[in-house]
């Protein structure tokens, strides 16, 4: 979502949502991600855990897409 407001930006000058922007969602930065997943695989212990487990990884700070686009 944040790349496409700044391609938009870039692009026409002007971020275009597709709805009222009320849809709520928990962002997480890449950065974030990738740290997890590199603690996961270098861990050895958790590796011998993991036994193809689902993880969900959140920010834990819920935005609507209208407040996304005004920061």
């Amino acid at each position: 979502m944040v790349n496409d407001f700044c391609k938009s930006v870039f692009e026409s000058g002007e971020i275009l949502l597709l709805s009222d922007g009320s849809p709520q969602r928990d962002f997480i930065h890449i950065n974030d991600i990738c740290n997890v997943l590199k603690l996961l695989i270098e861990s050895k212990k958790v590796k011998n855990e993991l036994n193809m487990n689902t993880f969900n990884l959140t920010s834990g700070k819920t935005f609507t897409i209208l407040e996304l686009a005004y920061i």
